[in-house]
């Protein structure tokens, strides 16, 4: 796009007005949610996989498994999941 204000004939990339740096974006996101741990999960048949780099699949999609889209478990989740398996071999049911 050419610039015509105040007579001059000046270039201006778009580009950089509007879009910003999509991948600092991602990376800042990615940096944040590294620290919440997890993996990968099947919501199908469980299958499991490291996330991976996140900004990749931030920028171009999450991982699928069995057509559909994989979950993000956080460490979080996988903790508490461990512990409920527990009091249900405990309890016996």
């Amino acid at each position: 796009m050419v610039n015509k204000m105040n007579g001059l004939d000046e270039e201006i990339n778009l580009d950089n007005v509007f879009m910003p740096n999509i991948s600092s974006i991602h990376e800042t996101i990615a940096g944040e949610l590294m620290g919440f741990g997890g993996l990968l999960r099947c919501s199908v048949c469980g299958e499991k996989e490291h996330f991976g780099r996140i900004a990749t699949n931030l920028r171009s999609g999450w991982p699928k498994h069995c057509g559909f889209t994989m979950s993000w478990v956080t460490e979080k989740q996988l903790q508490e999941e461990a512990k409920l398996s527990l009091e249900t071999i405990k309890n016996g049911k």
